[in-house]
């Protein structure tokens, strides 16, 4: 990452030495003190000082003060839970999918809100996750009511489906 950053600095004539600070996420490739990203560019120009990127950090407090909430765990678990069950069958997915659009084209809606998976870092991606369950909560019900009674199913996607529908 750190080639494609200063082959993208060199690109558009950005002078590497004319920089003071760097700032990225909290992982290791990027912020780890023996070969981060920030290691390397500091060791091209001392100069540029590394501060942790503040809005990934608050990303991490705002996690950890969701897991103190046992309403709020279960409730992102259940989240996830419904993202896993669909994205993890592509004929699941279709069955969801196809009864969102028919849906969306009544509202004239252009982006179809599909499970997201959940980001300890991203909470805007909890976000998302959320919005589409909203949003299409009752496509949602539909489809796993569909699906839990579907004979050709297995028994373990119809009981899957069964308990997420409740």
């Amino acid at each position: 990452m750190t080639d494609a950053l200063l082959k993208y600095l060199e690109c558009y004539g950005i002078n590497l030495y004319n920089y003071r600070g760097q700032s990225y996420d909290n992982t290791a490739n990027m912020s780890g003190k023996f070969c981060g990203m920030q290691t390397l560019i500091k060791e091209q120009n001392d100069l540029c000082i590394y501060a942790p990127c503040c809005a990934h950090s608050l990303n991490l407090v705002g996690k950890a003060a969701a897991n103190t909430c046992s309403a709020a765990v279960k409730f992102f678990d259940f989240v996830q839970e419904v993202h896993v069950f669909y994205t993890a069958s592509p004929s699941r997915y279709r069955i969801l999918t196809e009864a969102l659009s028919s849906s969306q084209e009544k509202t004239n809606k252009k982006k179809l809100l599909t499970p997201k998976e959940l980001s300890d870092t991203r909470w805007s991606c909890r976000h998302n996750a959320v919005k589409a369950l909203v949003v299409g909560y009752d496509k949602f019900k539909v489809t796993l009511e569909k699906i839990s009674i579907n004979k050709e199913e297995k028994d373990i996607v119809c009981n899957a489906a069964a308990g997420l529908h409740k």
